[in-house]
């Protein structure tokens, strides 16, 4: 997921997309991944998978924002 992360937010960055633009963007995939877990996954197993996806996708968009943070620094140079 980290290696996806830094070739997305290059591709995003270059594409001239904002940060926040992409962030919106996990957040909604992220939602997205609630309402699968609450309807296939078995309610005792529930928690357990929405804290796996919120874990994933918060070192995700920690990833994101780090990259964008490198890259609007190299191109202010």
């Amino acid at each position: 997921m980290l290696t996806y992360m830094n070739k997305l937010s290059d591709e995003r960055f270059i594409m001239g997309f904002e940060l926040q633009e992409v962030q919106t963007a996990i957040n909604i995939f992220e939602e997205s991944m609630w309402k699968s877990i609450a309807e296939f996954v078995d309610q005792d197993k529930q928690f357990a998978a929405m804290k796996l996806v919120t874990c994933i996708l918060g070192k995700a968009k920690e990833e994101l924002t780090g990259e964008y943070a490198l890259l609007s620094r190299s191109d202010t140079f």
